[in-house]
This record gives C-alpha cells, sequence and structure tokens, in this order.
C-alpha cells in the first residue's frame, strides 16, 4: 500500500482527474496576481463532499474540507506546497496537513506543515470563506455553535469599537458586554449567557 503513495502537485492530481474543473489552477493564479478568490467544489471532483479553495491575496492559498475542518496548504508566503495524495483508481484521497477553525477575523491552522504549524493568520477573506462554509457545515455542528458558543468571542473593547464601525450600536453593545454576551462572527449575532431564576 505504501508504494501508491506519492507526493503530486495538487495542479497535477487536479488536472489529470478532473480536467473539465480548475479550481486549483484559478487558485493559484489568483493568489500568484495578489488577488482574493474563493472556488467551492461540487460534483465534478468528490460525490460525497464539497471542497473550498481560497487564495488571499497575500501570498498563501489553501484547500479544506468544510465538513471535517481540515485544511491544505497550497500556497505559502508565495511559494506553491505539495500536499501528499493517494491516487487510487477510484478516489482521490487527500492527506490532510491539519485542522483549521475561523476565530473571530482570524484563520485559525493546527498543521504538521514545518512552516507553519500552529498559529492564527489576520488580513484572510474571512467573510467571504464563512459564507461558503456555513451551508456545507453539518445541521449538528451548527446548532453546537449556537448553544455552545464555539465560535463566540467576548466583546472586548477593540471588538466593540470594530463593530461599531460596521454600524452596531456603542451603547447596545456595552449593554450586552455587561451582561456577558459574546459576539459570533459566523452570524453577525450576539449571544447572551442563559437567564438564571434571581434568588
Amino acid at each position: 500500500m505504501e508504494q501508491n503513495l506519492r507526493r503530486y502537485s495538487y495542479l497535477d492530481v487536479f488536472l489529470r482527474k478532473f480536467p473539465e474543473s480548475r479550481p486549483y489552477l484559478k487558485i493559484l493564479t489568483l493568489e500568484e496576481r495578489g488577488q482574493v478568490g474563493i472556488v467551492g467544489t461540487g460534483s465534478e471532483t468528490s460525490t460525497t463532499q464539497p471542497f473550498l479553495l481560497f487564495s488571499t491575496g497575500l501570498g498563501d492559498a489553501w484547500l479544506l474540507d468544510p465538513i471535517g475542518h481540515k485544511a491544505c496548504c497550497l500556497m505559502w508566503r508565495g511559494d506553491r506546497q505539495s500536499p501528499t495524495i493517494r491516487d487510487e483508481p477510484d478516489r482521490l484521497e487527500i492527506l490532510w496537513e491539519g485542522h483549521y477553525e475561523l476565530r473571530g477575523a482570524f484563520f485559525e491552522v493546527d498543521l504538521d506543515h514545518p512552516l507553519i504549524g500552529h498559529r492564527a493568520i489576520g488580513g484572510y477573506p474571512i467573510d467571504g470563506l464563512r459564507e461558503y462554509l456555513l451551508p456545507a457545515q453539518p445541521a449538528e455542528e451548527s446548532i453546537a455553535q449556537v448553544f455552545g458558543q464555539s465560535d463566540a468571542v467576548p466583546l472586548s473593547p477593540d471588538l466593540i469599537r470594530q463593530l461599531e464601525h460596521e454600524g452596531w450600536q456603542a451603547e447596545q453593545l456595552e449593554a450586552a458586554a455587561r451582561q456577558g454576551a459574546r459576539y459570533s462572527p459566523a452570524r453577525d449575532a450576539m449571544f447572551f449567557p442563559p437567564m438564571q431564576d434571581p434568588k
């Protein structure tokens, strides 16, 4: 089985297996031009799940598994990377480098990639990613995020200023902070703690 494990440029695999669909080529080209782009794949690449590819305009490009929160770096600081791929006759297996989460305005990764490792990266097109990722997310995960507030962040003074610039009312934000509310960037909403019976 190990003899079938080969290192490919993901571009070569995509173009050979899916010549009618060139999301990888598009994303790398956009990144080389310093442009932001987000491409979601469909049944042309996988019948079991979607993939998301995106360029940041900052020299980085990524391949994501929206369901498993897995990630592979395609380009890092302007240098193309070569994720490990298992090219089987009936399927394409991507050996993911690690996991990602969207944390507020940051793209947080924990990878086995020697140049990247565990870090939170700012400046990525987070709002655009959320638009693509939320619909692909299983319903159970969406419910858990709402009730568990897993993506919510505290209303710090910096966040309140940022939300003010986006049109939120400062007085309402400050009142929400005093009540222990947290902001969910994925939902663009406030989560308040459960009400308790005052005894």
